[in-house]
C-alpha cells in the first residue's frame, strides 16, 4: 500500500424488503468509520452501491477508475454478508493486490468461520471498528506483514487464522468526531420508510451496545457494554442534520432508547429547546416504556412520532429462551396504552418460528398482535445469527447454512411441527391476516393519523412487503406455489383461527381503492 492510500468503504446493492430498502438511509457505521479515517488525514470515500445506482456490472469498472488501495465492507445482517464478500471478491479479481477488509455485527461474531471460508477477505475489524482500522491502515503504510498486536483484528497469517485479543470498547464517545455526513450524498436516499411529508430521513445512532443480553441479538452481543454519547453531544449531531442538511425525520437506530433518564430528559429538552422542528422514531422495550412514563410527554413535544417495542410472543417458554430484554412483554398492553395516551405511535415487534412453536402457539402471537393493535406490526422469525448463543442451542436443527436466507423473513430452522411450504404459509397469512382484517384497514385509511394513512395504504393496500417475501423465498426454491396452494393456505387459515374466506373482501378493497384514488385526485 503506497502512503496514505486511497480507502473505499462499500455498501454492496441489496434485495430485500422492497418497503424498507437499504436506499432509503446512509449506513451510519460506514459513516463513522469513514469520518474518523477522514480526519486522521486519510483519503476515504463511500460508494453505496444502492443509493448511487451501481449494478454488479458496473462495479468492476467503478473500482478500475477508483483505483483503491483497501476495500472495506460491512456486515450489519447475515443475509447481507454474501454480497458483502462479492464486492471484496470483486475488488481482488480487478486488483489482485488491493487489501480487503470486513467489519461491523456479524463478521464480529463469525469473524474466523468467514475468513476461512473466503479467501477473498484479507482482515476483520471486531468491535469498535475506529481505532481497529486506523491501526491497521498504518501498519499497511509501512509495509508491516505482522498484525499481531493490532487488537480487536482477525486476519489470516498463510494458512492460519489468527484472531488477536479483543480492543476494549470506546467508553468516551464523545471523543470521537462528528459524522461528516458530506462523505455520502443524502439526496440520493429516498423516504420510503415514514410518509414523505414528515420530511427526508435519516438514521443515526447516539450509543452503542444495549444493557440486555438477549440470547439470539447479534446486535447486542457484537457492540459489547452499553456507551452513549452525552446529551449535549447527541443534540449537537441531531442539530446539524436538521440546520445544514434539513434533514426533518430522525430515525434514532439506538438498540434501546431512554436507559439513561437523566441524560434522555436532557437530549429532549434540548430539541425542545432549540425548536428544532423535527419527528423522530425509536426503539424501546415494553417495560422501559412503562419505567420512562413521566417521559412520555417531554418526548411527544420533541417529536418523537412513533416508538417500536419488542412485544416479541405471549409464550412463556419463548421468554426463557430469549433472554432478559424479553421480560417486559408482560407489560406491552400497558405500554401501548401508554404511547397512544401521549398521542405517540406504538409499533411492534413480534417473533415466530422458534422450535417448539406450534400451529397453535402461532395462533396465539396472531391474537396478541390483534390484542395490543399497533399502527404497525412486524412479525419476524427467529434468526439464529452464528456467534450468537441461540446459534448454538440450535445449529443441529439448521436447514441451511446460506448467509443470504439469514434474515428476519425466511425460515432456516427444521421444524417438528411444519413442513418447510406449512411454516412459510402460516407466517405469510400472519401477516396477510393482521394488515387485511376489514376494520383495522378502512379504520387506518380513513380515521388514523397521518402516519396510519400513509402505512396502511403503502404496506396492506399495495402489498409491496408480500411481493417481496414471496420473491425472495422463490428464489430459494419454495415450492407453496405449486398445485397444492389453496389447499395449503386454507389449512394455514384454519390453524391461526381465520376460516372466513378473503376472496370476496380483497375485491371489494380493490374497488374501494379505485374509487378513493379517483376522489383524491378530484
Amino acid at each position: 500500500m503506497r502512503d496514505r492510500g486511497r480507502i473505499l468503504l462499500v455498501d454492496p446493492r441489496y434485495y430485500r424488503w422492497g418497503y424498507s430498502a437499504p436506499k432509503s438511509v446512509a449506513n451510519f457505521g460506514l459513516l463513522c468509520v469513514a469520518t474518523f479515517l477522514q480526519h486522521h488525514g486519510y483519503d476515504v470515500e463511500i460508494l453505496d452501491m444502492n443509493a448511487q445506482d451501481i449494478s454488479w456490472w458496473k462495479l468492476p469498472e467503478v473500482l478500475r477508475e477508483k483505483k483503491p488501495d483497501v476495500v472495506g465492507v460491512p456486515s450489519s445482517m447475515n443475509c447481507y454478508v454474501p454480497e458483502a464478500l462479492f464486492v471484496a471478491g470483486v475488488a481482488k479479481t480487478v486488483n489482485p493486490n488491493v487489501v480487503t477488509v470486513g467489519g461491523g455485527i456479524n463478521f464480529t461474531l463469525n469473524g474466523e468461520n468467514i475468513l476461512r471460508e473466503n479467501p477473498q477477505l484479507d482482515f476483520i475489524v471486531r468491535g469498535d471498528g475506529e481505532y481497529t482500522i486506523l491501526d491497521l491502515v498504518k501498519a499497511l503504510e509501512i509495509g508491516e506483514r505482522d498484525f499481531s498486536k493490532i487488537a480487536g483484528l482477525t486476519w489470516r497469517n498463510g494458512d492460519e487464522v489468527v484472531r488477536n485479543p479483543d480492543r476494549p470498547p470506546i467508553e468516551d464517545l464523545d471523543s470521537l468526531p462528528l459524522p461528516n455526513w458530506d462523505l455520502v450524498d443524502l439526496d440520493h436516499y429516498c423516504v420510503n420508510t415514514f410518509p414523505p411529508q414528515w420530511g427526508n430521513q435519516v438514521l443515526l445512532t447516539t450509543s452503542r451496545g444495549c444493557p440486555y443480553r438477549c440470547r439470539y441479538c447479534a446486535p447486542s452481543l457484537a457492540a459489547q457494554k452499553y456507551r452513549e454519547l452525552s446529551a449535549e453531544r447527541a443534540l449537537e449531531m441531531i442539530r446539524i442534520l436538521r440546520r445544514k442538511y434539513d434533514r426533518r425525520m430522525i430515525w434514532i437506530n439506538d438498540l434501546v432508547f431512554g436507559v439513561n433518564e437523566e441524560r434522555t430528559e436532557k437530549l429532549l429538552e434540548g430539541i425542545v429547546r432549540e425548536n428544532l422542528g423535527i419527528n423522530i422514531c425509536v426503539d424501546m422495550t415494553p417495560a422501559l416504556v412503562v419505567k420512562r412514563k413521566k417521559l412520555l410527554p417531554l418526548m411527544r413535544r420533541a417529536g418523537v412520532r412513533i416508538v417500536m417495542i419488542g412485544a416479541e410472543s405471549p409464550n412463556e417458554e419463548d421468554h426463557e429462551i430469549y433472554g432478559d430484554g424479553n421480560k417486559g412483554f408482560r407489560v406491552a398492553e400497558e405500554a401501548v396504552k401508554l404511547l397512544r395516551e401521549n398521542k405517540i405511535l406504538p409499533g411492534c415487534y413480534f417473533m415466530i418460528g422458534e422450535l417448539h412453536h406450534t400451529p397453535e402457539k402461532i395462533r396465539r402471537i396472531r391474537e396478541y398482535a390483534e390484542k395490543l393493535n399497533p399502527v404497525a406490526a412486524y412479525f419476524c422469525f427467529v434468526a439464529p445469527h452464528p456467534g450468537t448463543p441461540y446459534y448454538e442451542e440450535v445449529k443441529e436443527h439448521l436447514a441451511t447454512h446460506d448467509l443470504s436466507r439469514y434474515g428476519e423473513d425466511e425460515p432456516v430452522l427444521k421444524y417438528p411441527h411444519f413442513t418447510d411450504n406449512e411454516i412459510r404459509m402460516i407466517y405469510r397469512e400472519v401477516w396477510i391476516s393482521f394488515y387485511a382484517k376489514p376494520t383495522r384497514l378502512l379504520r387506518g385509511l380513513l380515521f388514523g393519523s397521518e402516519l396510519e394513512r400513509w402505512f396502511y395504504k403503502k404496506l396492506a393496500f399495495e402489498r409491496q412487503w408480500h411481493w417481496e417475501l414471496e420473491k425472495i423465498w422463490r428464489m430459494h426454491g419454495w415450492e407453496g406455489f405449486g398445485p397444492e396452494r389453496k389447499k395449503l393456505k386454507k389449512w394455514a387459515r384454519k390453524a391461526l383461527g381465520l376460516e372466513t374466506p378473503m376472496g370476496r373482501f380483497e375485491e371489494a378493497l380493490k374497488n374501494f381503492l379505485k374509487l378513493l384514488g379517483k376522489i383524491e385526485e378530484g
